[in-house]
């Protein structure tokens, strides 16, 4: 144990050996972890977009899973940042966490709950990803700096995310499916429009 959190950097006296009962009262899951760690909650200035290229939106994402998935997704394809926009999970819920599987630590993430706050993206490129949009993605052109917008599964995209955004896009699917699940919609739309343009 020692070894490793040398090899990563972390110093000895941070590290506190305790046994599988300990891990159980504080563990979330029925199946403990074996190693657990204790982080500070990253606040991020909003500022900080302004020098981003690629930045993923979720609007009233609720679903842990999904959120967690999505921010892992985010750094896997290259985005800059992520802004939780509305009513969204709270993004260090226990389930987030692991769902972002320590990702969640390698990307700014940022929270906007009003509207005027989105002004920082007025020069950006503003992609609504609606199920009926105009464009497929496989025709379509990133422009950059770039904002991915993604609504809830349930509801979408609001009206005013819709009317703020300057472009739309889908996914091509075959008919007999309805729709995709927001975190592999996500992961199809970040891979063609961030890593393969």
């Amino acid at each position: 144990m020692q070894e490793k959190a040398n090899e990563y950097g972390y110093l000895k006296d941070k590290l506190i050996l305790t046994n599988e009962a300990v891990l159980k009262k504080i563990s979330t899951t029925d199946t403990p972890p074996e190693i657990v760690a204790v982080a500070v909650q990253k606040q991020y200035d909003k500022n900080i977009l302004k020098s981003c290229k690629k930045v993923v939106l979720l609007e009233n994402i609720r679903d842990l899973g999904n959120l967690g998935t999505i921010l892992r997704t985010s750094v896997a394809f290259g985005a800059d940042a992520v802004v939780l926009y509305g009513e969204c999970a709270d993004l260090y819920n226990p389930k987030c966490v692991r769902s972002s599987v320590g990702n969640l630590w390698k990307i700014p993430v940022v929270q906007f709950k009003e509207f005027d706050e989105l002004s920082v993206f007025n020069d950006f490129c503003r992609v609504a990803t609606l199920p009926k949009a105009n464009s497929y993605l496989k025709d379509f052109k990133t422009v950059y700096p770039c904002v991915l917008m993604f609504g809830s599964e349930a509801d979408g995209l609001s009206r005013e995310l819709v009317d703020f955004a300057n472009r739309e896009v889908k996914i091509e699917m075959a008919a007999s499916v309805e729709s995709l699940n927001l975190s592999v919609s996500c992961a199809v739309i970040l891979y063609k429009l961030f890593c393969l343009q």
